[in-house]
């Protein structure tokens, strides 16, 4: 493999580009070692680089050398992007050159061009790395700094909750407490018109830095005066002090970020983002089209989104459910004992409020966790008496019903509102009630054994990695006793959403949720409502626009404490109801029915009644089945002699189911290709934070962005061959290389 390396130097920036020449006859793997030595001289400050050349792997084909070229630029965060065939003969057409880069694919066009100096065409790169100047805009928000957290909890503390404590109704005891609430933060963080910082690298400085600098500055005018050598060695020891003192305040810089993180894995990402300067995804629209109209006005905007979002479950229901449930379906009596709710002590809500994430995002009354966290002392013993009161009245307090949605941009047309998908946030108070409220529900459902032994989500003890052994130890049986297992993994279209309040009322009464505690989950999900906030620009100041409130009549609300596990109750009757057809692994929503029969005529007729009873269980619990998602796998050791695909439904010979992909010969070699992806991706982080933060934060990179994905599943996917293995070590030992500063041939 022939190599040539240079660098283009520009204004603000420099460009360095990689020749590359492999000739078909050579080692792909001695042509990475090559490239490994040069990439890692060439990216050690994270410079864009080209690479170009003639590489002979057809990027055409889906070939293992394909695979292991792929998974070695991944791991230097480098794509090689499409090209069409640049060796084109009579008998073939091949795409055997490249052009790979780590810059941001949006700045880079390629293209090939018949040069008729080669058999092969020239290969064109052009790069557009001009950055616009931006804006500066200002933003009227509150200032939660730990100043005026600490002005809201000293004027708390002046507080003595008498309206409060006085009051017997919760509605009215609330209110009380909302508008005292909302006075302080009034009074301590006031809406200000402010600038809106710019995401800046932050600079590491001290004064050894100082006097470092100042020293070298002197030495250089001192070499430029005399000219000698020995001045000259002089300004470079004092230029090397200098540069070391800058890189090692980043990496201490670095690794303290990251150490003080709660989100490892986020942390180090939005360390080598800053790094690469790349802009944020989240977009709001300036306009809409919505119903044949185009909306400019963000009022209206914000009102198009509300009512797309708040009518989905409907509009969903209405297309696949059109006949709505009645009660001949409802599950019969599960047991004679009744839910009770005892009272809350203050040191069980000052524990709840302990166990939320600090986070600063808000519901409608503008208090955070991270607020709440930071004046619980003050704040216990009203809560306290809010949450008992709310619990002895079997009545959740209206104000706390109101979610405040924003729409977060997933693909596609940015003037469409399906190119959206609500982010609902809820009162952070409300979450400290239904953490008490979901402590008495577990502990009776548990004492009681009223949960299925299939549902994996959400529950203690129990977890994505518990589901995948369960499903594939009763898929392994399956096989060894000679049978053939048919799969169907189930797709549920906004189930969530969906949820019928009825059914699921009636279901708590028949798992004994009865009296002032059936009349609380009542008063939780009825009333509900929600209003839609965005962001846009007016005169270079960003300002919020609110839709209309809308009433909510469907689902659980997102982001609950209470909302996952009230899903799980409405399904949790469906194991019992498929026991004599199949088997059940159920995460949540996520739903995996198994048959299995040495006869495949047998499976094929089975399969087909499980799922008619399937849909039929559906449509009484409005549970809206999506099968034109739902994916049938047939595993079996030896080749069916007929096919017992289901009509309608995909049948596939791999799919992946909770982030693992499983293919109908368990061979495990589709997962591992992805996971080989994704621990690339993970050594990459680990060379960059190696390089910027030093030997500790590449630890933790290394804990967080490699072991976690190489760890998750081994239960499952550890018994795959040894070529398989190999693959996974091979990554491995590279990981282990970049922490080490081991090169590649030692």
């Amino acid at each position: 493999c022939e190599t040539v390396l240079f660098e283009i130097k520009l204004k603000k920036q420099n460009l360095q580009i990689l020749g590359v020449y492999r000739p078909p006859s050579a080692k792909l793997e001695d042509a990475i070692d090559i490239m490994t030595e040069q990439l890692n001289t060439a990216l050690h400050s994270h410079k864009q680089i080209v690479l170009m050349g003639d590489i002979n792997v057809d990027n055409l084909v889906i070939s293992n050398n394909n695979t292991i070229l792929e998974d070695f630029l991944t791991s230097y965060d480098v794509v090689r992007l499409p090209l069409p065939p640049t060796r084109i003969t009579p008998e073939s057409a091949t795409s055997i050159d490249w052009i790979c880069t780590n810059v941001n694919p949006k700045l880079i066009k390629t293209s090939v061009i018949l040069s008729g100096l080669s058999d092969h065409s020239a290969q064109v790169a052009t790069l557009n790395l001009l950055k616009p100047h931006p804006e500066e805009l200002k933003e009227e928000k509150r200032i939660i700094n730990n100043r005026t957290m600490d002005l809201f909890k000293d004027s708390l503390q002046l507080q003595n909750w008498f309206t409060v404590l006085t009051t017997e109704n919760i509605t009215e005891a609330y209110s009380n407490f909302n508008r005292i609430i909302q006075l302080t933060l009034d009074e301590t963080c006031p809406m200000k018109l402010i600038k809106r910082k710019q995401h800046k690298t932050k600079q590491c400085w001290d004064k050894e830095c100082t006097r470092l600098k100042s020293t070298y500055i002197t030495a250089l005018e001192n070499e430029l005066r005399t000219g000698r050598a020995e001045d000259k060695a002089i300004t470079a020891i004092r230029k090397k002090e200098y540069d070391q003192r800058l890189k090692s305040l980043r990496r201490e810089h670095t690794t303290a970020y990251i150490n003080r993180s709660a989100n490892k894995s986020k942390a180090l990402w939005q360390v080598i983002n800053n790094e690469k300067r790349k802009n944020p995804t989240n977009k709001t629209p300036d306009q809409l089209h919505f119903q044949g109209e185009t909306i400019n006005n963000p009022e209206e905007i914000a009102n198009c989104f509300n009512n797309f979002f708040s009518t989905i479950a409907d509009r969903t229901l209405k297309t696949n459910n059109p006949y709505p449930p009645t009660i001949q379906h409802a599950a019969p009596v599960s047991t004679t004992n009744s839910l009770q709710f005892h009272i809350a002590t203050e040191e069980e809500i000052t524990n709840a409020i302990n166990s939320l994430k600090p986070k600063t995002s808000t519901g409608i009354d503008g208090i955070s966790a991270k607020l709440l966290k930071h004046c619980k002392e003050e704040l216990t013993t009203p809560l306290t008496d809010l949450i008992n009161k709310s619990l002895e009245q079997g009545n959740f307090p209206n104000q706390l019903k109101t979610s405040k949605v924003y729409p977060k941009f997933k693909s596609g047309p940015l003037n469409e509102t399906g190119s959206y998908r609500p982010i609902s946030l809820i009162s952070t108070f409300g979450k400290i009630i239904e953490k008490i409220v979901l402590k008495r529900l577990l502990s009776y459902l548990e004492q009681h054994n009223l949960l299925t032994s299939r549902q994996h989500g959400f529950l203690k003890g129990r977890s994505t990695t518990t589901a995948l052994v369960q499903l594939i130890e009763h898929i392994i049986d399956q096989l060894e006793n000679g049978s053939i297992a048919s799969t169907l993994f189930l797709d549920f279209s906004k189930a969530f959403d969906c949820l019928n309040h009825d059914q699921l009322l009636l279901k708590l009464s028949n798992m004994g949720v009865r009296g002032k505690e059936a009349d609380w989950f009542r008063s939780y999900l009825k009333d509900r409502k929600q209003l839609v906030e965005i962001n846009y620009t007016e005169k270079n100041t960003i300002r919020k626009a609110h839709s209309e409130t809308t009433e909510i009549c469907r689902g659980v609300p997102q982001g609950s404490v209470l909302g996952p596990v009230l899903f799980l109750l409405l399904t949790n009757d469906l194991p019992t109801k498929l026991r004599d057809l199949c088997h059940t692994v159920m995460y949540a929503d996520d739903t995996v029915l198994t048959v299995a029969d040495k006869e495949i005529e047998t499976a094929g007729r089975n399969t087909h009644s499980l799922f008619e009873q399937t849909k039929q269980y559906c449509t009484a619990n409005d549970l809206v089945l999506n099968e034109n998602k739902t994916i049938q796998i047939i595993f079996s050791t030896r080749d069916p002699t007929q096919n017992i695909a289901l009509p309608g439904l995909e049948n596939k010979t791999e799919t992946k189911y909770l982030g693992i992909t499983l293919d109908s010969k368990l061979t495990w070699k589709p997962h591992i290709d992805i996971l080989c992806k994704k621990l690339s991706s993970g050594t990459y982080v680990i060379r960059r934070i190696m390089q910027i933060g030093g030997l500790d934060s590449a630890k933790i990179a290394y804990s967080a962005l490699f072991e976690s994905h190489l760890r998750y599943g081994i239960e499952t996917w550890g018994g795959t061959t040894a070529n398989n293995l190999e693959r996974v070590l091979k990554q491995q030992k590279r990981a282990i290389r970049c922490l080490a500063g081991i090169k590649q041939q030692e």
